[in-house]
């Protein structure tokens, strides 16, 4: 019995370390109030998982092969989620320019958009279109989703 509990604890100290040292830039960079640390962590996660699924899942499946382009779609859009680049997207998707008409106001000791002209607009709608659909196929990527037409297997069942 005394062994038994003392194995235990090594292993899971073994485990302990194993999973810092996994963890270690995420964590090195961690900022507890705000959430595109909590989706870089999960993200290593997955990255984690993927790795096991492709050393020890069965890779000639199409269940698999589902699977793994589903978790590398999800590891893509929370680094895409992550950069926050939406802005340049949307500008570079409407092939439009920043005609510099944005007005900005000093206050309190800084910088507050008041108005937007020209194509600003039209790129700041699109950049938060973009950023909303990749939230929506992110959620639906983790939760799974059925359709009369496709199946798209949610985290739950990844390494099934």
């Amino acid at each position: 019995m005394l062994f038994t509990l003392k194995y235990i604890k090594e292993s899971n100290m073994i485990n302990l370390i194993k999973n810092i040292w996994f963890f270690r830039k995420e964590l090195w960079n961690h900022r507890n109030f705000d959430y595109i640390f909590s989706l870089i962590i999960l993200r290593r996660s997955i990255q984690g998982l993927k790795k096991s699924i492709e050393e020890n899942g069965k890779s000639e499946s199409f269940h698999f092969k589902n699977i793994t382009k589903n978790i590398n779609e999800t590891i893509d859009i929370m680094h895409s989620i992550e950069e926050g680049d939406y802005v340049e997207k949307a500008r570079l998707a409407l092939r439009l320019e920043f005609t510099s008409s944005a007005v900005f106001k000093e206050e309190n000791g800084g910088y507050r958009l008041v108005d937007l002209s020209g194509h600003e607009s039209k790129i700041f709608d699109k950049a938060t279109e973009l950023e909303e659909k990749e939230w929506r196929r992110l959620f639906v990527l983790l939760a799974g989703e059925k359709g009369r037409h496709r199946k798209t297997y949610g985290m739950r069942y990844w390494w099934h």
